[in-house]
């Protein structure tokens, strides 16, 4: 069965959150984990931020 994180990296610019986005990302990718998805939080039709939904693996 599969293991599953998220992490919240709260909106800022565009061009920011992008790169925070991918740090999260490759963070997590080096420790063996899988990204699954990433969901915009929206309110009253603002992105506030974004989930970042991923997928531990068992790394050997």
């Amino acid at each position: 069965m599969a293991q599953y994180t998220t992490k919240y990296v709260p909106t800022k610019s565009l061009s920011i959150d992008a790169g925070e986005i991918d740090d999260v990302i490759r963070i997590w990718s080096e420790e063996g984990a899988i990204l699954h998805s990433v969901i915009p939080k929206v309110d009253e039709g603002s992105t506030e931020g974004y989930i970042i939904v991923l997928e531990i693996t068992d790394v050997e």
